[in-house]
């Protein structure tokens, strides 16, 4: 997990009480990475737009080290830089990104091994450091965004995109998407759509389809019948979390 700083000396000195020759060794090699890295542009850089909390330290050492995650961490970097550049934003104009949602942000990004996914992170740094963005970038996207696979971040691009182009000045809970027409779209076996909805019905970023019937109405409450996964709705939290990192 990667932190704004640990102070590794403190880990090294310890180090015979708790660690093989093998994996102090390894500490050792890895804190070497750490000096060179807190002297680079990707730790500088995380440094200015994060701020202090972060910058502190002028490093960004883990407690459990994986190099594959300063890779990640420059890639990650390189890929906001570029979307932000094609933005216009100028380097001077970046938002400053609290920490509770920075460490989070940086922890998982550069946790992820899926070129897709890591896209979708680098999106939502992008529209958190971008001033004209005129959404909100929160902890809540960083949580949603960590528990979705590949196949979930399809499903919400398909019928957010759908939404969009062909239902644009509909309300959200009149339009439903089809369990069905979802899979065609995708080419996937439907079981695995099921699954993949119910992962987004659970982290609220669609809900189960309802349709309206006739009948006897209680009040003013229409008659519906509950579809489930058979035809779903894009809820308001999914439609943010496109628009903060799914659609670039």
């Amino acid at each position: 997990m990667l932190i704004c700083y640990i102070e590794y000396k403190k880990i090294l000195s310890e180090s015979d009480t708790f660690m093989s020759d093998k994996f102090y060794n390894s500490i050792k090699a890895v804190a070497n990475v750490f000096t060179e890295l807190e002297k680079s542009n990707t730790a500088m850089f995380f440094g200015r737009v994060f701020g202090d909390t972060i910058a502190d330290g002028a490093g960004i050492i883990g407690d459990r080290l994986k190099y594959h995650r300063f890779n990640n961490a420059i890639a990650l970097h390189q890929n906001a830089v570029k979307n932000l550049e094609k933005k216009g934003v100028d380097p001077t104009n970046y938002n400053t990104i609290a920490a509770k949602i920075g460490i989070p942000l940086i922890e998982n990004a550069t946790l992820e091994d899926n070129d897709e996914l890591s896209t979708l992170w680098a999106n939502l740094l992008t529209n958190a450091l971008d001033p004209n963005f005129s959404g909100d970038i929160s902890i809540m996207h960083v949580s949603l965004l960590k528990e979705m696979m590949p196949v979930d971040v399809k499903i919400l691009h398909i019928i957010y995109n759908e939404k969009q182009h062909s239902f644009l000045k509909s309300k959200l809970d009149d339009v439903r998407f089809s369990r069905a027409r979802i899979a065609e779209s995708l080419k996937t076996d439907i079981d695995k759509i099921e699954i993949s909805l119910l992962n987004l019905m659970r982290l609220g970023c669609i809900k189960g389809g309802n349709m309206k019937t006739e009948g006897i109405k209680f009040g003013n409450t229409s008659n519906t019948i509950y579809l489930g996964t058979e035809e779903v709705h894009l809820s308001a939290l999914g439609f943010k979390l496109c628009e903060a990192a799914i659609i670039n």
